[in-house]
């Protein structure tokens, strides 16, 4: 079970990096055309822009694709740069604090961002939580 971004979020970062590589782009053409050399040149302001578009776009595609949360065979999994697993059997405590789930094993600690996920699958979540034999705070 995948519990999803809320649209809002995916939605600014794919916003965000295609205004950065449109402001890039006119950036850098603006800069060719009005420098003294009318060449494409690689020290241009909007060459970052156009790279930091690039790297929200990605980051837009990776967070689509692979989604805030996964549930599988009793392991939830929070999909980051570098995936964080905690087995569901192993919980022991579920503290709610500030609109944020804190999950906590003998060895572990998973934070999950409840701002952040689509209001179905928030529903979808908190079933899940509630099957876990676990001490709620």
């Amino acid at each position: 079970m995948k519990i999803k971004y809320s649209k809002e979020r995916l939605n600014s970062n794919y916003k965000l990096g295609l205004y950065f590589v449109i402001a890039g782009t006119v950036i850098t053409v603006a800069f060719a055309i009005f420098s003294e050399s009318n060449e494409f040149q690689l020290d241009s302001p909007g060459i970052g822009l156009i790279g930091a578009g690039i790297f929200s776009l990605i980051i837009y595609y990776y967070k689509k694709k692979k989604q805030y949360l996964t549930i599988t065979d009793g392991v939830l999994t929070k999909n980051t740069l570098i995936p964080k697993n905690i087995n569901l059997n192993e919980i022991n405590r579920i503290k709610r604090f500030a609109g944020d789930y804190k999950l906590r094993t003998n060895k572990a600690e998973l934070i999950i961002d409840t701002q952040i996920i689509d209001p179905n699958s928030l529903t979808e979540l908190n079933a899940e939580l509630e099957k876990v034999n676990a001490e709620w705070n």
